[in-house]
């Protein structure tokens, strides 16, 4: 179960890093506990607000 998690979450970052903007991706799979195998975090980390090319309000 757990690589089957570790690849979702690869695809996840790959997604990530294909959006304008991101500088760095970082995520992980699981917790200290055995039920959180299912569990995965991503830390994202953007520009600087002044050099972004997009935001919010231009997505839609």
């Amino acid at each position: 179960m757990m690589r089957a998690m570790d690849r979702t979450m690869q695809h996840v970052e790959d997604q990530i890093r294909g959006v304008a903007g991101v500088t760095d991706v970082f995520s992980t799979v699981g917790s200290v506990s055995i039920t959180g195998v299912n569990t995965g975090y991503v830390y994202v980390r953007l520009e600087d607000i002044e050099k972004r090319r997009f935001s919010l309000g231009r997505t839609s």
